[in-house]
């Protein structure tokens, strides 16, 4: 096992592309639940879970993924989708119980919140009685039933994850010429965004399909420094 700093913490941009993705999402849920709840489960409920991550990303049309890896191993994931026009929905949230103490959950959280926080000003999540302090010290607060809710509206800085149902209704201000017609051919393919603390969007990158990374800076500026340039270099080598 390795350490915090170790943990890779990875955007999932399209899961069909491998559905290994929902068989090792299938795995954590149901270690967890046999470890933290007692629960029994058996191939019926392999079967039952794996279809549900499944048509979950089929169905769902504004949703998102990511995984923590402990080098190779998938060792806790969170999914969600966007719930109304105000609000996105956290679906899952499941870290290997061998893991626990080393802060995947809360990372994993962030990182959710960060990438929603582009479309959408709340986040919520219906959560196991287990679970309902760690999303309190996350600042969630409860609503009603077990429901808790999160205003992350917020400025933030950094290289931010979109994801293909985000790209047309991003609420931080862009003020980046890009290329809209090959974003758009581009959707299940690796896409970030820098966004600045004044919630603009900087710089806008992908990787099109034949593995080439195409970047856009702000029109106002003549160059990208090499720093924004390289962190968003780097985000692209954690998904290769």
């Amino acid at each position: 096992m390795q350490t915090n700093q170790d943990i890779r913490i990875v955007p999932i941009f399209d899961q069909m592309a491998n559905p290994k993705i929902w068989s090792d999402f299938t795995r954590l849920e149901m270690l967890c639940d046999t470890v933290k709840y007692g629960y029994r489960t058996d191939d019926s409920d392999r079967n039952r879970i794996f279809k549900g991550h499944m048509d979950d990303w089929k169905h769902e049309k504004y949703n998102f993924a990511f995984a923590a890896y402990d080098d190779k191993i998938m060792v806790g994931f969170v999914t969600g989708y966007r719930e109304d026009k105000s609000t996105m929905y956290l679906r899952n949230l499941y870290v290997n119980p061998q893991y626990n103490g080393m802060g995947i959950g809360k990372k994993l959280l962030v990182q959710s919140e960060r990438a929603a926080n582009l479309i959408v000003p709340n986040m919520s999540v219906v959560s196991l009685n287990g679970a309902v302090s760690f999303y309190e010290n996350c600042g969630y607060q409860t609503t009603d039933n077990r429901c808790l809710a999160k205003k992350i509206s917020q400025n933030m800085v950094g290289v931010v994850p979109v994801f293909k149902t985000l790209l047309g209704g991003m609420r931080a201000k862009i003020c980046v010429d890009y290329d809209k017609t090959l974003v758009r051919q581009c959707v299940h393919q690796p896409i970030f965004v820098y966004v600045t603390y004044e919630g603009e969007i900087d710089a806008v990158a992908i990787r099109t399909p034949d593995k080439e990374i195409k970047i856009w800076t702000n029109e106002k500026k003549r160059v990208m420094s090499d720093f924004y340039k390289k962190q968003l270099l780097r985000a692209f080598e954690k998904v290769k």
